[in-house]
This record gives C-alpha cells, sequence and structure tokens, in this order.
C-alpha cells in the first residue's frame, strides 16, 4: 500500500468533499483505518468494540460529506482526535451502564432473597402438613410425589391395592390444598 503524506490526504478528502468520488474515500479510509484501530483497541483492549469505534467513525465521515465536511482541514488530526472521543465517550457510557446493571444485580438479589425466604417458608410449611396426615397416608404420598414411585410400585411395597394408593394420594392432595388455601388467605 502506498503511504501518503498528510499533504496529499488532505487533497482525497478536499476532492471528495467536492466530487465525492469513493474512491477518494476509499484511499482516506485505507490510509487511516488501521491507525484507529490501535489507538481505539490500545484503550478498550477489545477488538470488537475497537472496530465499532472506527466504522462509526468513518460512517459519520461519510454522512458529513453533504454537510460540514469543508470545515475539515487536516483530515488525519480530526480522524485521531474522533477516534479518541469516541472511545472516552464509548467508556463514559459504559461506566453509565455499569452503574446500571449494578443497579440491577442488587435488584436481583433482593427479589432472589425474596424468593428464597418464600420458598423456605412454604417449603416448612409443606413439611408441616405432610407430618399431620395420617401414617399411612403420608407414606404414600412421600413415596409417590418425593421418591417418584409409581402408583403401582407403592401397592406392592405397602401392600395394598392401587385403588387404596389413589385414595391416600387424593386425601393428601386435599389436604395439602386446604392447608395451602388457608395460608395463603391469612398472608
Amino acid at each position: 500500500m502506498h503511504e501518503y503524506s498528510n499533504e496529499e490526504m488532505q487533497e482525497f478528502w478536499d476532492r471528495f468533499v467536492k466530487n465525492g468520488k469513493q474512491s477518494d474515500f476509499k484511499t482516506i479510509y485505507d490510509h487511516y483505518w488501521m491507525r484507529m484501530y490501535k489507538v481505539s483497541l490500545s484503550i478498550l483492549k477489545d477488538k470488537s468494540l475497537a472496530e465499532d469505534v472506527v466504522q462509526d467513525i468513518f460512517t459519520m465521515l461519510w454522512n458529513k460529506r453533504d454537510g460540514d465536511a469543508q470545515s475539515i482541514y487536516q483530515i488525519g488530526h480530526y480522524l485521531m482526535r474522533s477516534t479518541k472521543l469516541k472511545v472516552f465517550q464509548y467508556l463514559r457510557n459504559s461506566k453509565t451502564r455499569n452503574e446500571h446493571l449494578k443497579r440491577m444485580d442488587k435488584l436481583l438479589l433482593v427479589n432472589t432473597v425474596e424468593e428464597t425466604v418464600a420458598f423456605n417458608e412454604t417449603s416448612l410449611i409443606l413439611e408441616q402438613c405432610i407430618g399431620r396426615l395420617p401414617a399411612k397416608c403420608r407414606r404414600v404420598f412421600t413415596l409417590s410425589r418425593i421418591e417418584n414411585k409409581s402408583n403401582q410400585e407403592i401397592a406392592e411395597i405397602m401392600e395394598i391395592s392401587n385403588k387404596t394408593v389413589e385414595g391416600h394420594i387424593t386425601t393428601a392432595l386435599k389436604a395439602l390444598r386446604n392447608e395451602f388455601t388457608a395460608y395463603v388467605k391469612t398472608s
């Protein structure tokens, strides 16, 4: 790639502003892209973000061609200054974003603590309710819902019929539903 002087680069810029030739813009792009990228990367330490910064500046520059592009007298200095400003703008916004994320984490932690307390409270009520069930009913319910045994397996283990197993499970579920309904109404 040909290495141009600052004066030659300014001539490419002036010609681009006057005639809008893409080849002049591409020459500027090719000449400054790597320098801008290195400056951006040295501060951000993130290749993707550094590329985004440089691309944003060139997009903005392309869009300026119809507006105040004539006011850019030293294109090289303008691009390097723009790179640093864009990087600092990103860092400022990133700091704000990080502060918002920290606040959100605190809110999520509060919700997690509340949910944990509610879960523990619900688990305690469930254990107490199961503890109040008649012995056979409690054993059937524990085998079914906690140990995940089938009704047939429970019937064989406890030497009772499938219908009796179903009856115990129905009784346990009704008792639990009534307990939790009463709990919710008082909470």
